[in-house]
This record gives C-alpha cells, sequence and structure tokens, in this order.
C-alpha cells in the first residue's frame, strides 16, 4: 500500500511565503502574419491553432490575456519570457530593433526592459533571427498597479521592405511565458 500526503500550501514559520508553489503556467504565442509597422506596438499575436498546436495545445493553466499586442498575467510570480524574433530585408547593411516595455500602473508608464539588435552588415544573408530571454516579477494583476509587457519595433523601415516575420502555420516570430515560482 502506497503513502499519499496532501498538502494545500506549505509555509515559512512565519508563515509569509509559500515553500512550494506548483501552480503552472505555461503560454505560447506567434505573429501570425508579416509585420511592417515601423516604429510601433507589435500586433497580430495568436496562440498556435493550426497542425503545431497539436504539438503543444496550450496555455497551461490560464494562460495571458493579449489585447493589441499588450500582455497581462493570470497570476502574480516570477516569470521566464523567451522569446525569437524573426527579420526579413531586401537591402544590404540593414539592422531591426526591438524593444521589450513593461509596465507596473496598468499600462499608464513603460519601462524599456530589453532591446534586442541584429543586422546584416553588407552581406548576401537578408533574413536574420534573434532571440531575447528575460524575466518579469509581477506582483499584481489587477488595479492601478497591474503588470504588463509588450514588444516594441524601433527600426522596422516598411520602405525598405524590412519585415518581422509571422505565419499560421509555423513559430518564427514567437514567445513563450513560463510561471517559474511566486513573486518575489
Amino acid at each position: 500500500m502506497s503513502s499519499v500526503i496532501k498538502v494545500d500550501e506549505i509555509q515559512t514559520a512565519v508563515g509569509g511565503t509559500k515553500v512550494f508553489d506548483m501552480i503552472r503556467e505555461f503560454d505560447t504565442w506567434r505573429i501570425s502574419a508579416n509585420f511592417t509597422t515601423a516604429g510601433g506596438d507589435i500586433t497580430g499575436w495568436e496562440r498556435p491553432d493550426s497542425g503545431d498546436a497539436n504539438v503543444f495545445p496550450g496555455p497551461i493553466g490560464t494562460g495571458l490575456t493579449e489585447e493589441s499586442g499588450i500582455f497581462s498575467f493570470p497570476m502574480t510570480g516570477y516569470y521566464r519570457i523567451d522569446a525569437i524574433i524573426c527579420f526579413k530585408s531586401t537591402r544590404r547593411d540593414s539592422y531591426h530593433e526591438v524593444v521589450v516595455k513593461v509596465s507596473n500602473d496598468n499600462g499608464s508608464n513603460y519601462t524599456d526592459y530589453v532591446q534586442a539588435t541584429i543586422g546584416n552588415a553588407e552581406t548576401d544573408q537578408y533574413l536574420e533571427s534573434c532571440s531575447m530571454k528575460f524575466f518579469i516579477n509581477v506582483k499584481n494583476v489587477s488595479g492601478s498597479n497591474t503588470t504588463m509587457f509588450h514588444f516594441e519595433t524601433l527600426s522596422n523601415n516598411p520602405a525598405d521592405e524590412e519585415v518581422i516575420l509571422g505565419d499560421t502555420d509555423i513559430n518564427l516570430t514567437y514567445f513563450t511565458c513560463q510561471r517559474l515560482a511566486p513573486a518575489q
């Protein structure tokens, strides 16, 4: 006969912090079409919903909420976000920049948090991608101190046919978000 221990929560001696927090959140989003707006919030995000959704039928948990390219979290916690940004340019010597902006006041003010820059430096290589990995400590998910984030392009120039690549069948520009621990 096997033993089973069922516990909802274990706290520190003073009762303030959970020792074990097994609430899982995992989500993935991608750009569903090429994005060509210069200097603006990257929009057109979707959860994978085609054949690849069978590989990972997310989200696990509630998942992120997205509105016009701005993401908010389902619960407090310490989150890890891994992003891949895929660029295409039809000219040499071009570069692209994407910045992640984070707000801790329900979107009233944003702080530049992480920036990715990539260029092709006069080669014949016109497709580039870069990765971003960052952590966000989410202390509030409602009210005036809600934490949210978005991706913004700084140098995308449609006149030069520079685009951030998207697709509805495969992840080209995408990110995953995983809750690692309680908020700190």
